[in-house]
């Protein structure tokens, strides 16, 4: 619901997320949304001071 909320009353172009790779449960959860997997991110998060990668899921409205 928030997905399409956003595509249709925010007219958002582009949603995206990110999750933690070992978090296969979340990008299930991300999946299931509608968003397709676009790309490992390599040390996108400072946590710690360790870089820590996160997946980009994402999805775009290309109006078609």
């Amino acid at each position: 619901m928030l997905v399409q909320f956003g595509l249709e009353h925010l007219r958002l172009r582009r949603i995206e997320a990110t999750c933690d790779p070992a978090n296969q449960a979340s990008a299930r959860v991300l999946q299931k949304a509608g968003l397709n997997y676009e790309g490992l991110m390599r040390s996108h998060l400072l946590i710690g001071g360790v870089g820590r990668d996160s997946l980009l899921y994402a999805l775009v409205e290309d109006g078609q």
